[in-house]
């Protein structure tokens, strides 16, 4: 039978190891999602991450437009983007996007973008958003754009990508 010295090194090793491997599941940002707080959905606290992952790669989205970076662009959308954009057409490609994009006022333009609404089913994501579009002159109105983005996660990138947007422009 184990002295009492012997089984207070033990439960020290037992909460040692476990405080470790909770450091490294939180350094991984996984915690919250592999373990919880009592009361915690973990559903929910997914849901909140990947709201929070999808309005930062619309905000760097918004920004690459901005400074007119095409291939900063191009980097957020799937290989088999789809793209429809007012009187356009469709774009059915990362490039095709991009050109779409730069025909219009958007690029170069000061651009502020708000998520409205968010829901997820899976590896897609529905984002519905309002883009504030400042692109003529300074005492021009800006334009209240309506926009809607499909995201897909690519598990090879381990990011969301965005598989089709419809920007009513």
């Amino acid at each position: 039978m184990p002295t009492l010295h012997a089984a207070a090194q033990i439960l020290y090793r037992v909460v040692l190891a476990l405080t470790v491997a909770a450091g490294a599941v939180d350094a991984q940002g996984l915690a919250s999602v592999a373990l919880p707080k009592s009361g915690d959905d973990p559903t929910a606290i997914y849901h909140a991450k990947v709201r929070e992952e999808l309005t930062s790669a619309l905000q760097k989205w918004v920004e690459s437009l901005e400074h007119r970076d095409s291939v900063a662009t191009a980097s957020v959308y799937a290989a088999n983007a789809r793209s429809l954009l007012g009187a356009e057409g469709e774009a059915i490609t990362p490039l095709g996007v991009v050109r779409q994009l730069y025909k219009t006022p958007l690029a170069g333009a000061q651009l502020a973008i708000t998520v409205d609404d968010f829901d997820m089913s899976g590896d897609l994501a529905f984002v519905t958003c309002i883009l504030v579009a400042k692109t003529g002159d300074s005492d021009a109105a800006p334009k209240l754009v309506r926009s809607v983005f499909v995201f897909r996660f690519d598990d090879w990138r381990n990011q969301w990508k965005v598989r089709e947007q419809v920007i009513h422009w």
